[in-house]
């Protein structure tokens, strides 16, 4: 009796083992599998290299590095798609493109947050001695501003005696040394590196100020000739460079490197072409050591100078009237030369001539009338070797009008 019931639960138990292995089995066989791509650590996954804008940074296409896409703000994320020398091809929001290397931080620039401090609540004393702060402050605010008001009006009645007081001034009144000393520092030498490495030279003329392509900082602009940069290798980061000094007679003593750039809403490249102009932003000082490579200074001024010529007026440009050329020709290297003349006459709208000498290198630089020191033209297009009877100036009063003035105040 009692093992006839042992043998029956026995059999009950391996009846439930032999139901187990079976739907285990199907459990095996049903179940969805995992294909490769769904493991972790499979040779499909790929890591993404992120990195940072350290600077507001042009983002470049593809096809041609010249063209920019558009700005990228400081901070901005990119993907690392490949890096390489002086540019590396980022990913942002889903488009493709090249940035400068120098200019990707691998984490994020943020600015400190201020440490928020607790007060406690001013007692009546404490509001009393505030509200007395807040009245002397006022107080020294207006007395600031009426001292303002008084030397502003005092700036204007001396800017306004001296415009009339050179308006009376005779033909003549300057020697020539006198324009070099005081209007040299305006005029700039410019080296531009072509596609086959070789530069193209020439001067230029301080004309404004602006703001630098590759940072926030205010920059100066420079008016020059439109062949002198016509043939400049734009996959350079900076394909150009100025040579500055406050006595250029002396010798050029700062450089920097400088972009063309130009205001396609104000005046079309081919006209720019036509005229022969164009603009410079300085972009990066730089040190030049006696032995080594060429540094970048970083966060250096890039404002070269707080002057900008005067431009004459249309009706004071009479022919005969004596002038000054100020350029840095091949024949005088690194030093500031400058050559007299006089207005020969009218070529067209936008030209003058001159009987002033004008030797290669002259191009793009700053023609001054005598009797006043106003901008009255700037050399165009000589050949080298070429020191020609009649050279060509463009009408710098017609240019101002025309152009400049729409970017700046002239």
């Amino acid at each position: 009796m009692h093992k006839q019931q042992s043998n029956e639960k026995g059999i009950s138990g391996l009846q439930i083992l032999v139901i187990f292995c079976f739907l285990f089995l199907l459990f095996l066989i049903f179940s969805p599998s995992k294909t490769p791509e769904e493991y972790p650590g499979s040779q499909q996954e790929q890591q993404q290299v992120i990195k940072y804008t350290a600077v507001s940074l042009n983002f470049r296409s593809v096809d041609n590095i010249n063209k920019v896409l558009r700005v990228l703000d400081k901070g901005t994320p990119v993907i690392i798609v490949e890096e390489g020398g002086k540019w590396t091809l980022v990913e942002v929001d889903e488009q493709q493109g090249y940035v400068a290397t120098r200019y990707l931080a691998s984490e994020k620039i943020v600015e400190e947050e201020k440490e928020v401090v607790y007060s406690p609540p001013p007692t009546n004393s404490r509001v009393e001695e505030l509200e007395q702060k807040v009245e002397e402050l006022e107080k020294k605010q207006q007395e600031a501003q009426e001292k303002m008001k008084k030397e502003k009006e005092e700036l204007e009645r001396q800017t306004q005696a001296l415009k009339e007081q050179l308006q009376q001034q005779p033909q003549g009144i300057y020697k020539t040394s006198e324009l070099v000393e005081g209007l040299s520092e305006l005029i700039v030498a410019i080296g531009c590196f072509d596609y086959s490495g070789d530069i193209m030279t020439g001067s230029g003329v301080v004309i404004g100020k602006g703001k630098a392509l590759s940072s926030d900082r205010v920059s100066t602009a420079i008016l020059t000739n439109y062949h002198i940069i016509k043939n400049a290798d734009m996959t350079l980061e900076h394909p150009c460079a100025v040579g500055y000094s406050p006595n250029p007679t002396k010798g050029l003593t700062d450089f920097y490197f400088a972009n063309p750039v130009y205001y396609p809403s104000i005046i079309s490249d081919s006209e720019m072409e036509l005229i022969d102009f164009y603009f410079l932003s300085i972009e990066e000082k730089l040190r030049i050591p006696e032995y080594g490579d060429i540094e970048i200074i970083p966060n250096a001024s890039l404002e070269i100078t707080e002057y900008v010529p005067i431009i004459c007026e249309e009706d004071k440009i009479k022919v005969g009237e004596e002038m000054i050329v100020l350029g840095y020709p091949s024949i005088g290297g690194d030093y500031l030369t400058a050559t007299e003349g006089i207005i020969s006459g009218y070529e067209g709208k936008h030209y003058l001539t001159t009987s002033a000498k004008i030797e290669h290198g002259n191009s793009g630089g700053g023609a001054f009338l005598k009797s006043s020191g106003c901008l009255t033209g700037m050399p165009t297009f000589v050949r080298l070797g070429e020191m020609e009877s009649f050279a060509r100036l463009i009408n710098m009063p017609v240019l101002a009008r025309d152009y400049l003035s729409k970017i700046w105040d002239y």
